[in-house]
């Protein structure tokens, strides 16, 4: 089972307010799930968020340093979570490469772990920095690639 990264807001009670994780507890709040799409490093996109849904159309934010940031919590990937990942998201963004070997990475399809999109990022550069390592100017130096996606093959079986 894959679990994902949920990410919440927090809404002061009787208001249609939101305070920031770390404020959150000089108020009576309640936490709301909020769409993993919205949120990088767990700063929100406040102008996502009041698009996402009629009822935060006007709401008001209480920043820290000018920025909302988001508690989270790792749970089972769910819809009603709203931590669901769409794979060809990342595949558009990052490439099918990088999601493979990302999910490799993970560790065995039978273990419940953490699906972080933050790690991707770190995968995507590795990739990169390992095609300019074997890729000079034009001129491929294909004996020395085959020679370590063969190392990368024995290293994951």
């Amino acid at each position: 089972m894959i679990q994902g990264r949920s990410n919440f807001v927090y809404r002061i009670k009787n208001e249609n307010k939101f305070v920031s994780y770390n404020l959150r507890k000089n108020y009576e709040t309640s936490k709301i799930h909020v769409d993993v799409n919205f949120v990088e490093n767990d700063i929100l996109d406040i102008k996502k968020f009041k698009n996402w849904q009629k009822e935060f159309k006007n709401s008001e934010f209480i920043l820290e340093d000018g920025n909302y940031i988001c508690g989270w919590a790792i749970e089972k990937m769910s819809k009603s979570m709203f931590n669901v990942v769409n794979p060809d998201d990342i595949i558009e963004k990052y490439g099918a490469d990088t999601l493979r070997l990302y999910e490799m990475f993970l560790g065995p399809l039978e273990q419940s772990k953490p699906w972080n999109t933050n790690g991707i990022e770190g995968v995507h550069k590795f990739l990169r920095k390992t095609w300019r390592l074997f890729h000079n100017e034009k001129k491929y130096r294909k004996f020395f690639f085959q020679y370590f996606c063969e190392c990368i093959y024995d290293l994951c079986k």
